[in-house]
């Protein structure tokens, strides 16, 4: 140690300019140190809960607070000329009536609204800086003019409202676009409601959401809905995260008589039922990686047609999935209580008959009845016994609900090595078919009017 502090002394008399070195960088380090902590700063909520009427206290980090800080984002100034029309609220803002900076920005969002040009072929972005803002609105907010919303961050800016007759936080009738920021809901106070009003027939198109958070933080009186599409077509949504609480008191996404929408990356948990499809009109939306954790029905199909999910996992649900009418198209969809069983389930087994003569196919028999059944299923294998030691055709034909009709599904041949001896073959195709489907299966044999007694195996998406 010694010999340590030695060095250090010859050291810094070789080097005269080492200790005023050290001396501002150690200045320079302590101011940059000073001005990250005055710069993050918190904005700090205290509000009654409208459920119970205790107090409580929410903090969101806005490292951006300040009017200074924001006319320091780059970000702005990369995308303002993409706009006819920019519009400014900011807790701090210096005037009311103005609203062209973040100087002189408004202080409600409901004067940038009002402001906003209501020609549909102009858009308003209406930048929005950090709090917790208010709308106070008599049933909602409502947007009928080409807006886009974009907060200072989905922790950062949180929109309420806290009116008695609240209904929604906002309900658009217009082409609406959304970005990083966050919505309350309590009791049956809705989040966003895109809809047309009674004097339109055509549908709303193009709502864009990204990068939104929807929750609630007390246990509602009712059950709110996060989104609510009605007549829309053409949504688009990612980077969803939806949270109720205690395993209910919320509805996800409700998707009603809307069409060709796009939602991709959700996260719905704590709910009671994650995502909601009815109308007949809600037809060929795709619905991809979406974790839904924590509630009562995850999936709840009442109506519609060609609605795609993809990579879907569901966890914590009392019913994962409840398709009603035989409408959903699964691909890589999994719950954590995914069973498997065998049709029919018994010993006997169902016996198929082939064709009069040599490889022909006899009549399409079902082993399968799925009609009363609300989950999808997946085909994962066959036994069979036949009644003669040669070589068989094989093929499946599944009934759909949503079609009225069926089709060949998977063909094959099948080698039987001994006659009246259980053999097992496995369907390597990840087809998952909608509920209420039914599977029949004809097969053929080298000599004709062979039999085969055949189960199915079956994993239920429950």
């Amino acid at each position: 140690m010694v010999k340590l502090k030695i060095k250090i002394k010859r050291w810094f008399k070789r080097n005269p300019y080492a200790t005023p070195f050290f001396i501002i960088f150690g200045i320079l380090i302590s101011l940059l140190l000073v001005y990250s902590f005055t710069t993050y700063q918190y904005y700090t909520y205290y509000g009654d809960d409208i459920d119970s009427g205790d107090d409580y206290v929410n903090e969101y980090p806005a490292l951006l607070l300040t009017v200074e800080d924001y006319n320091a984002y780059t970000y702005l100034s990369e995308i303002s000329h993409d706009y006819e029309e920019i519009i400014f609220v900011h807790q701090n803002g210096g005037n009311e009536t103005a609203g062209n900076s973040w100087d002189d920005a408004y202080t409600d969002i409901a004067s940038a609204i009002a402001r906003a040009e209501s020609t549909p072929q102009v858009t308003t972005l209406i930048l929005v800086g950090a709090g917790i803002w208010d709308v106070f609105a008599n049933e909602y907010q409502l947007i009928q003019k080409n807006i886009i919303l974009m907060g200072s961050g989905r922790d950062t800016t949180i929109f309420i409202n806290s009116h008695p007759s609240a209904k929604a936080v906002f309900r658009t009738e217009w082409k609406f676009t959304g970005y990083h920021f966050s919505i309350r809901i309590y009791n049956d106070c809705d989040g966003i409601i895109a809809g047309q009003d009674s004097g339109h027939t055509d549908y709303i198109s193009d709502i864009h959401l990204t990068d939104i958070v929807i929750k609630t933080n007390v246990t509602n009186t009712g059950t709110p809905t996060a989104i609510t599409l009605e007549e829309t077509e053409f949504a688009e949504m990612e980077k969803i995260d939806i949270h109720g609480y205690s395993h209910g008191g919320i509805i996800g996404l409700n998707l009603s008589a809307s069409k060709n929408g796009d939602f991709t990356n959700f996260h719905i948990d704590d709910f009671e039922t994650g995502i909601i499809i009815s109308g007949n009109e809600t037809h060929d939306n795709f619905l991809k990686d979406f974790y839904i954790e924590n509630g009562t029905i995850g999936i709840d199909i009442n109506n519609g047609t060609y609605n795609h999910f993809h990579d879907i996992f569901l966890e914590g649900c009392t019913t994962p999935i409840d398709d009603e009418i035989g409408s959903g198209h699964f691909i890589d969809t999994f719950t954590e209580h995914m069973t498997i069983f065998i049709e029919p389930n018994d010993l006997t087994g169902v016996t198929v008959t082939g064709g009069g003569g040599a490889n022909v196919y006899g009549a399409d028999t079902i082993v399968y009845d799925g009609l009363g059944d609300n989950f999808p299923f997946i085909i994962t294998s066959i036994s069979f016994e036949t009644s003669a030691n040669e070589r068989y055709g094989i093929r499946i034909w599944v009934w759909s609900p949503e079609e009225g009709a069926g089709s060949y599904i998977f063909e094959s041949v099948l080698e039987a090595r001994f006659a009246n001896q259980i053999e097992h073959f496995d369907l390597d195709f990840p087809r998952t078919f909608s509920a209420h489907s039914r599977v029949f299966i004809s097969i053929k044999s080298e000599s004709g009017a062979d039999t085969m007694d055949l189960w199915v195996e079956l994993i239920e998406l429950v």
